[in-house]
Parts: C-alpha cells; sequence; structure tokens
C-alpha cells in the first residue's frame, strides 16, 4: 500500500530515484513479485500548520496508468530521476536462489544491451537475442536486468535462475525474453 502525502515543496529537482521512493514510502530493492496498488491520503491543515483531517481511499489504477508506469521501465532515463530504464541483461553461471538482497548476480559472464523493448497492453517484454558468437564456453544458469553496460554495475531490477541451463556454443544461438506485467490490486 503507498500512502501519498507530499507538499509540492518537499519535492525538489535533482533527487535521486531513491531518495523520491523514500519520500513516497515506497520500499527500495528488487521485489519478488510487480503489482501495483494504490491508496490516496488526503490531509487537511490550518493555516497554523494545525492537523484538522485526514482521510483515506482505495483507488483502482486503470489500463491506462498501468501503461504509464509500463512506459517508465520501458522508456525511463537513467540517472535522470525519472523512472527506472533496464537498458542491459546479465548473464551468469551462479546458481544462489535469487533473494531480496541481491544487487548482482552470483558470476556474471555476460551482459549486453536489450535487442527489443516491446510494450503491450499492461506489460513490457524485454529481449536479449545471444548468437552464435556470445558468451561462448559457458553454461548460463542466472539472468538479470540492469540500468547499466558495465559488468557487475547498475541497479539490478530483478533476476532469475533459469529453469534448464544453456550451455553455450558456437552451435547455439538463444533468445531470452522478460516480461513484465503490471497487475491490477
Amino acid at each position: 500500500m503507498i500512502y501519498l502525502q507530499v507538499s509540492p515543496e518537499t519535492i525538489r529537482e535533482g533527487m535521486t530515484d531513491e531518495e523520491l521512493a523514500r519520500l513516497l514510502g515506497i520500499p527500495i530493492g528488487p521485489p519478488a513479485s510487480f503489482s501495483v496498488m494504490g491508496n490516496l491520503t488526503v490531509d487537511i491543515w490550518d493555516a497554523q500548520a494545525r492537523h484538522l483531517q485526514r482521510s483515506r481511499v482505495k483507488n483502482k489504477i486503470p489500463i491506462g496508468g498501468r501503461n504509464i508506469l509500463r512506459d517508465l521501465l520501458a522508456r525511463g532515463v537513467p540517472g535522470s530521476g525519472v523512472g527506472f530504464a533496464p537498458t542491459n541483461m546479465a548473464l551468469g553461471t551462479g546458481t544462489t536462489a535469487a533473494a531480496d538482497n541481491d544487487t548482482g548476480l552470483e558470476t556474471e559472464v555476460y551482459r549486453d544491451k536489450f535487442t527489443s523493448r516491446m510494450a503491450k497492453s499492461a506489460q513490457v517484454d524485454f529481449q536479449l537475442f545471444l548468437t552464435t558468437a556470445d558468451a561462448n564456453g559457458n553454461t548460463i544458469t542466472e539472468a538479470a536486468m540492469f540500468d547499466s553496460p558495465v559488468t557487475d554495475g547498475g541497479r539490478m531490477l530483478c533476476r532469475a535462475l533459469l529453469g534448464t541451463p544453456i550451455v553455450k556454443t558456437s552451435s547455439i544461438q538463444a533468445t531470452l525474453t522478460w516480461t513484465h506485467t503490471i497487475a491490477s490490486s
């Protein structure tokens, strides 16, 4: 649940994503699943800054709102404070299960920018195509999405262990597609 109580003076230009998330009460870190639910909190204050009233209402985030969130993921600008923009997929050979405190892969061996990003209704797909020349000699067991091309760098959006490892050689190509769906609450 998100309760929003922010005056325009509280938000300032140049705030980092982390500062804004803390201000809005949004947990920082990669979630295990992605769902959006909203609530509106209205506080009334008198001229002497005495609190008079608070009301809270649940709201529904319609497809249009979920598509805005989808677009922030698909087209946000890294470092601008305007959304999070995953730009790269990293692959590794680690076998430890994904956890809440992960900030990177266990053993990163390959990273490249997404081949494509496809926006759909309340959903965005991120795709990485590995050619016959990419990541050869590795048994790929883990993947993650980052906002940086730098190996072992950037902010990680999500991480997963592959159900079936990819034994990558020059005789195979692979397409990895990460789908994020913004579900109604």
